[in-house]
């Protein structure tokens, strides 16, 4: 109402002026819309680019007049009082169940060189609070915030893939007859469209995004599932609200159980007591006590161990055993894109680290259901493979928050 004021203030005031003092008529106030933000229980939201004066501004359109099925077909810009008039879809996202991760100082200490993991002898590293995907991000999560997302480059518009899993029980790799296909982790995602969808879901919430994404490549793997982004520039965005990827100090932490004085940190296998990281046997590349808390290449459907029933495929999520946090699938199913650009880690203290400034590899975690046992320790570490911009049947993600988002 305010700004209904506002503008008929406005309209006035140019009008008086115009016959008065013969002032000359403004330039056409135009908007062209950029993309669908979100929508909450009170409004609606439209990022614009304004285009008064030759100027261009960022304007949030609200007080939508909203329809019984939930639709909005009419906007008014908070910032002008320009309204405009438009059939707006409502297609809400699928919210991801979250668990909280209380964040603390870890001392490192590691008895062996080989896949330490980042908390090292030496090493110092403070974790804030921060929530956590309880589950690997699913299909039916990823289709709801991905569909009919476009991205333009170079005046070219592309439509990414809402699904573009390779284990999708259509073509290739049906669901086990008692698991739910859309519950299956999403995978053949790419680094960049992981951080895409951490946006585009923090959108739909009304949370400002993490990243800053300037998208420069897009490659469509298959005819009829859309592209993947292969290229874009992306930077953190300082004050942001929304969803984004674990860093691999949070990754850690949390697979570990999250209290560095409790027996369940020292575990091989996220909430599996059967082997602990002092022992020689946990790096094998078949390991009994995996079976109970993660799905890879020596176990299937039963949880037996026989090679001649090896099934390489995702499996639905949470199907296995927990950790103590009540996480997932932090071993194997999927491997699970981190934030941090792959690099050494250093005997220093830090605070919430985020890797190195740059690199050609992302970091992964967790293995997936066709690694051996030790690449599902979760203390390994490799940069195998980690391009951003590579797509893969066993690479997916799980999304988290800082707790001072909320």
């Amino acid at each position: 109402m305010e700004n209904k004021i506002k503008y008929i203030l406005t309209m006035i005031t140019l009008i008086f002026c115009i016959f008065i003092f013969g002032c000359d008529e403004p330039e056409t106030h135009t908007h062209s819309f950029l993309s669908k933000l979100t929508y909450n229980e009170q409004y609606h939201y439209y990022l614009c680019d304004c285009g008064e004066t030759r100027e261009k501004a960022e304007h949030i359109f609200c007080e939508w007049q909203e329809n019984e099925d939930g639709s909005c077909d009419e906007r008014l810009c908070s910032v002008c009082g320009y309204t405009e008039t438009e059939l707006i879809e409502s297609t809400p996202a699928i919210i991801p169940e979250m668990v909280l991760v209380k964040g603390s100082t870890i001392e490192g200490d590691s008895s062996t060189s080989d896949y330490a993991g980042v908390f090292i002898t030496g090493r110092t590293v403070t974790l804030t609070d921060f929530y956590m995907g309880k589950y690997e991000v699913t299909q039916e999560e990823y289709e709801s915030v991905m569909e009919n997302q476009k991205v333009t480059i170079n005046s070219e518009t592309y439509t990414l893939a809402s699904n573009p899993s390779k284990c999708n029980g259509e073509k290739f790799y049906p669901p086990f007859s008692d698991e739910i296909q859309e519950k299956r982790p999403v995978e053949f995602v790419t680094w960049y469209d992981a951080v895409y969808y951490c946006n585009a879901l923090s959108k739909k919430e009304g949370l400002i995004p993490v990243y800053n994404i300037e998208i420069n490549d897009v490659t469509q793997i298959s005819a009829d599932i859309g592209y993947n982004i292969t290229g874009a520039v992306v930077t953190l965005n300082e004050g942001a609200t929304g969803y984004r990827l674990p860093t691999e100090a949070e990754w850690e932490y949390a697979a570990r159980g999250g209290d560095p004085t409790a027996v369940d940190w020292n575990y091989s296998f996220s909430g599996s007591e059967g082997c602990y990281n002092d022992d020689t046997s946990s790096d094998d590349i078949r390991n009994p006590s995996l079976d109970s808390v993660g799905w890879y290449k020596y176990n299937n459907e039963t949880g037996e161990t026989t090679e001649d029933a090896q099934e390489f495929e995702t499996h639905q999520v949470g199907r296995k055993n927990p950790n103590r946090l009540e996480l997932y699938d932090m071993c194997g199913n999927v491997d699970e894109w981190c934030y941090d650009f792959y690099g050494s880690i250093k005997e220093e203290s830090v605070t919430n680290p985020t890797g190195e400034e740059s690199g050609t590899h992302k970091v992964c975690r967790g293995g997936h259901f066709y690694s051996n046992a030790e690449c599902c320790n979760v203390r390994y570490r490799s940069s195998s493979s980690n391009f951003p911009y590579r797509s893969y049947y066993g690479k997916g993600f799980r999304v988290v928050r800082y707790t001072s988002n909320e």
